[in-house]
């Protein structure tokens, strides 16, 4: 599965060593070493996953995003939204296009 990281902070970077020779862009709008300041600017084509590893305030709009156009995503926690409506809606995108949006969230200690 072709994967890109949304996001190169500590966990961005993790994520893209992990994903080894699934990984295909970076996406940061910061980070001098990623391939791409938006995730709009990837084409859609090539890839198949996101691994999201951004703030808390992007997180729901890149989300909608992504699953809107059928990507599955792996979302690093938190997922913090302004209301509920933004949390079903997500749910109903990933529904919609049959794609699995996973939240890893750390066991508590």
């Amino acid at each position: 599965m072709r994967v890109i990281v949304v996001g190169l902070g500590v966990q961005g970077h993790k994520r893209r060593r992990f994903a080894g020779s699934d990984f295909v862009a970076a996406v940061d709008p910061v980070q001098a070493e990623a391939n791409y300041r938006d995730v709009a600017d990837v084409p859609l084509g090539s890839y198949d996953a996101a691994l999201v590893c951004t703030p808390d305030e992007p997180k729901v709009e890149l989300l909608a995003y992504l699953l809107g156009h059928g990507k599955h995503v792996l979302l690093e926690k938190p997922l913090w939204a302004r209301s509920d409506e933004d949390i079903t809606r997500l749910q109903r995108l990933a529904r919609e296009k049959k794609v699995v949006c996973y939240h890893r969230v750390q066991p508590p200690l």
